[in-house]
């Protein structure tokens, strides 16, 4: 690459120019962790009435866990949430053939509770 001067003793000249290269290598690192866990168990209580009427009764506990945290600050922060929920229902079933009636009927689902999330 050429560029020209001038200098009141030189008058007007070319000057190669001489391009420079750097090189700045930078590495950044930084350690943390976040782990997920949950746990959902969904009991049922079934009962059969001369298969006439079922009626049930299922609850939904579950618990989710969450743990982050970054190494370099030492900083550590873990969540816990728990929500339990219960809910019924009931279905009728009247088969008669000799009269050709059927007739099925379901009730439900009904919440018991919820406790909603809780921290």
């Amino acid at each position: 690459i050429r560029d020209s001067s001038y200098t009141p003793e030189e008058r007007w000249r070319l000057v190669r120019s001489k391009p420079t290269y750097s090189w700045n290598p930078f590495i950044s690192t930084s350690g943390g962790f976040k782990a997920t866990a949950g746990l959902s168990i969904t009991p049922s209580f079934i009962v059969h009435f001369l298969r006439i009427v079922d009626m049930y009764v299922r609850a939904t506990p579950q618990i989710d866990f969450v743990a982050e945290g970054d190494i370099e600050k030492k900083e550590a922060c873990v969540d816990v949430t728990a929500q339990v929920k219960a809910e019924t229902g009931a279905s009728l079933h009247i088969n008669i053939p000799l009269i050709n009636i059927r007739y099925d009927k379901h009730f439900g689902p009904v919440t018991l509770f919820n406790t909603g999330i809780k921290n």
